[in-house]
């Protein structure tokens, strides 16, 4: 039997989990409780306990945390590693014969679908075929390119729960028609390419086969288990920077919805009903 090697992030929640978590949690800025909510939910009693050393994530919560440990990895300095996580690191980098401290998977940085066991892994050619085939869901933000397996069904019914909530708080002629369309391909400026599940737009975009080029004015995103690092911390800054007016962004896990605007960010527990800076409201159900 052969046993797998073990990547550099599965080798620090193993080795080291207490400095890995607290190293996550201090790069990206967090408190426990975020932490916890970016995991879809977990208490901040608990990451306490993880931090301190009492108690370890289990495998289902490890394979969570790996894409935001190799997304730091991919993007930091030898500098920026405590000193255990670094000689961790270069010995993993050393069993691999990687000839580089922090070493990449054989992937784009931030790729999160990483194939399946015994079969290799994709590259940025295969993903946008397969997307364009329909076969798996690509989005890329701002470069960094991540692709899930297509909604489960309990998800796209939340979206229409949603979607049939959407209206113009206004009328007239300067009020927002709120148009609303879901996971529909856009091509932002930047030439990321998002699949929102839910935009909505004060002018109705044309009908055509290529990405909507026209930007949002409002995105509602729902978390998927295991892309929480796309659908938490890329989006809300990714989609404002592109002109967006309201991201929202809703955990169905944690009934935890936050509400992100240039003015910043109001969080909420679902169901609650938003009015959103582009003249729409809408609700979150529970």
């Amino acid at each position: 039997m052969v046993r797998r090697t073990l990547s550099p992030p599965e080798s620090m929640l193993r080795h080291r989990p207490v400095e890995a978590i607290l190293w996550i949690r201090e790069t990206m800025r967090l408190t426990q409780t975020e932490l916890g909510n970016l995991l879809g939910g977990v208490s901040q009693s608990t990451i306490a306990r993880w931090e301190s050393g009492y108690h370890k994530p289990s495998q289902a919560y490890q394979r969570q945390i790996v894409p935001y440990l190799q997304h730091l990895l991919d993007t930091a300095s030898p500098d920026d590693l405590p000193a255990s996580l670094l000689d961790l690191v270069s010995q993993v980098a050393e069993r691999n014969a990687v000839g580089t401290v922090l070493p990449q998977l054989q992937r784009e940085p931030g790729m999160e679908g990483q194939g399946t066991k015994g079969m290799p892994l994709l590259d940025y050619g295969d993903l946008e075929r397969l997307a364009y085939e329909g076969a798996i869901k690509l989005e890329v933000t701002g470069g960094v390119p991540t692709w899930e397996a297509f909604p489960s069904l309990r998800h796209q019914r939340l979206v229409d729960r949603i979607r049939a909530t959407i209206a113009p708080r206004g009328k007239g002629s300067g009020a927002c028609s709120c148009s609303h369309i879901a996971d529909v391909y856009f091509r932002f400026p930047d030439g990321s390419l998002k699949r929102p599940d839910i935009a909505i737009l004060c002018t109705e975009p044309p009908d055509q086969d290529e990405a909507v080029t026209i930007i949002p004015d409002a995105v509602i995103e729902i978390v998927s288990r295991g892309y929480e690092y796309k659908d938490v911390t890329l989006n809300p800054s990714f989609y404002l920077a592109q002109g967006v007016q309201d991201v929202v962004i809703y955990d169905p896990a944690a009934a935890f919805v936050s509400h992100h605007t240039r003015a910043g960010v109001t969080h909420y527990y679902a169901p609650v009903q938003l009015s959103l800076g582009c003249g729409c409201d809408c609700a979150i159900p529970q």
